[in-house]
């Protein structure tokens, strides 16, 4: 099969060994054409299940874009048991779920790929905060898991995560729970209609660039709602991040309590991982002088409570 680079995306061949019976087709490089490896037919199943049982299964392996979604569907469906495997230390199991919403969430910033790929985020979401709760363990094995860089993608994972953290230290009912970290690994979906140079622009930006930056918030409202799969909370905490207690933020100047509750935490959540992570124009701040920036200079940006809650999570 002739086929160009963009038709195929390599997978972790790991993920395989959890996924069972893939039902996606399975394909090897050979010069510059994508060859059938293995199909959805039994026989091709067993040889894949056997090649990884001897550990002989040492190609790389890619997927048809078209199959994305199965593909995600399966590997995601699979992090639960991932989550509680005892044999897997604490951080290892949060290591595989992190490399897997790294998956998902690059494919989709990057690639321009369909949005069903984020149906997923329930599954990786979830398997988090079992692997949180069964571990015993809460910011300090997020910490240690996180990636700490300025793709855009990375940044979602992260607000998401610690949006996660936030609802498991506060107590929060697991509804409640499933739309802070799921609304905080959204929040900026929108950001996938801004062109990479403006995005990662190292100088500032003129007024038409600061314009269309700001418009994500809008573009992120259509892309949650298209998915028609998610409380309107979520789609709130897409509009109103960049919303200021204060009222000085946009793009509808709310302030106080106008501001929904979970955008309130996700705008926290926001600016710190911001401010801790490297960008182009500047180096990532220690935690304390990131806290240290918010609470003196930034102070009337944050519900104070939720700023000295979420700086209880950090301690």
């Amino acid at each position: 099969m002739s086929a160009t680079s963009e038709q195929y995306r390599k997978i972790d061949i790991e993920s395989l060994s959890s996924t069972g019976d893939q039902k996606f087709n399975l394909y090897v490089k050979s010069n510059d054409d994508f060859v059938k490896f293995a199909g959805t037919e039994p026989a091709h199943q067993e040889k894949v299940r056997n090649l990884l049982k001897a550990g002989e299964l040492t190609e790389d392996l890619y997927i048809d874009v078209l199959e994305q979604e199965e593909y995600f569907k399966q590997i995601t469906g699979s992090l639960a048991s991932v989550a509680s495997d005892e044999a897997l230390t604490p951080h290892l199991r949060a290591e595989k779920i992190y490399n897997v919403s790294l998956s998902v969430m690059k494919e989709f910033f990057e690639n321009s790929s369909s949005r069903k790929i984020l149906n997923s985020a329930n599954d990786i979401m979830g398997a988090m905060q079992t692997c949180l709760e069964v571990t015993n363990q809460g910011f300090s094995l997020l910490a240690k898991t996180m990636v700490k860089n300025y793709p855009a993608y990375i940044h979602s994972i992260n607000v998401g995560l610690y949006c996660l953290s936030y609802a498991g230290k506060m107590k929060m009912a697991q509804e409640e729970t499933q739309i802070l970290a799921i609304g905080g690994l959204f929040h900026d979906l929108g950001l996938t209609a801004i062109s990479d140079e403006t995005l990662y622009k190292k100088g500032k930006l003129d007024m038409d660039e600061i314009q269309w930056m700001r418009s994500h918030t809008e573009e992120g409202i259509a892309i949650i709602k298209d998915l028609n799969l998610y409380n309107e909370e979520v789609v709130k905490m897409a509009a109103q991040h960049h919303e200021s207690f204060d009222g000085k933020g946009y793009p509808y100047a709310l302030a106080n309590d106008k501001i929904s509750y979970f955008s309130r935490v996700c705008k926290v959540a926001d600016v710190y991982e911001s401010l801790t992570s490297p960008v182009v124009y500047r180096k990532a701040m220690k935690p304390l002088d990131a806290l240290t920036i918010m609470t003196r200079d930034m102070k009337g940006m944050f519900d104070p409570k939720v700023l000295r809650n979420f700086i209880t999570l950090l301690t």
